[in-house]
């Protein structure tokens, strides 16, 4: 099995069976490193984490482990050529990705509009007349909404057809 997580779905899973976590982009703090290597070695059970770093990387990554005391890392260099057969399935498992994430898009910039739409008609029924004023096209809210949440006395309604 794999999984491929962001560091706020890491936090607090616990998929059963992951023996190996790679990290391919540096955490920038020991909390997000202990989050990501912690989804292996469960409940005292062994792991394996690597974190793939840019030469320039290494001296602030372990300069990071050490200051919190953990201890060293054992070191392995590896060269483009040894990873070079695992590009083409990489670049299918991006695009697969990039694929449900262009879905998820969709269902939530759906969802929102439509809890948009359900907010300004609980505004116009809850607000008096002459509160509510709708700037954008559309009928979705803009900055008449941030004058409301900041009650300011600059508002108006604007009346639909």
């Amino acid at each position: 099995m794999q999984l491929i997580s962001t560091d706020a779905t890491a936090r607090g899973i616990d998929v059963a069976g992951v023996k190996c976590v790679i990290s391919y982009d540096a955490p920038q703090f020991i909390r997000t490193y202990v989050h990501r290597v912690g989804r292996t070695a469960r409940a005292g059970r062994a792991g394996l984490a690597f974190t793939l770093l840019l030469k320039q990387q290494e001296s602030k990554f372990l300069r990071m482990l050490r200051e919190a005391g953990l201890p060293p890392l054992e070191r392995q260099l590896v060269r483009s050529g040894q990873i070079r057969t695992l590009l083409p399935g990489y670049e299918e498992a991006l695009a697969a990705l990039q694929e449900t994430v262009k879905g998820w898009r969709e269902v939530i910039r759906t969802r929102l509009l439509r809890m948009e739409e359900d907010f300004v008609g609980l505004l116009e029924e809850l607000l008096p007349d002459g509160i509510l004023h709708t700037l954008a096209p559309g009928g979705h809210l803009g900055t008449g909404f941030k004058n409301v949440v900041s009650g300011s006395d600059d508002l108006r309604r604007e009346r639909k057809g």
